[in-house]
């Protein structure tokens, strides 16, 4: 059974602002993942899969320049100083496809600290839907 809402209480609205393919990162400019962008009231969650297809290179290893080219396009950011505090505020999520050897069907949550370094926390699905409010189907 649901919870009742009171009339002064204000539930953020959950979309999908963006489903797209992020190609072109990585030493060689060969990088490709799926990119799921799910807003929630004022916050941000930029959900990266792994390509089964291409699995190198990694979205791990270049989750910085992955975030910067990200946070560019949905923001349309031009100052450096604004591109670093929306990366820091966004919410990061990396998924392996159960298809991928190593680490298949795994999650993580990522944050990146002031000096644009990630750090990742592994977690399930289901939690992650948690954190971001939504069913895990959408993750």
């Amino acid at each position: 059974m649901g919870r009742a809402v009171d009339s002064d209480t204000v539930v953020p609205v959950v979309e999908v602002i963006k489903d797209s393919i992020v190609a072109g990162f990585g030493p060689n400019k060969d990088g490709l993942c799926f990119l799921r962008v799910i807003k929630k009231g004022d916050a941000y969650f930029f959900v990266l899969t792994h390509s089964v297809e291409k699995l190198n290179p990694s979205v791990t290893d270049h989750i910085k320049e992955i975030a910067e080219f990200s946070c560019s396009e949905i923001f349309h950011l031009q100052s450096k100083k604004k591109l670093r505090e929306s990366i820091i505020r966004s919410t990061w999520i990396e998924c392996w496809p159960k298809e991928i050897p190593i680490f298949g069907g795994s999650y993580a949550i990522i944050h990146f600290d002031d000096r644009l370094n990630p750090v990742w926390s592994h977690a399930s699905k289901e939690d992650i839907a948690s954190v971001i409010g939504v069913d895990a189907s959408m993750i």
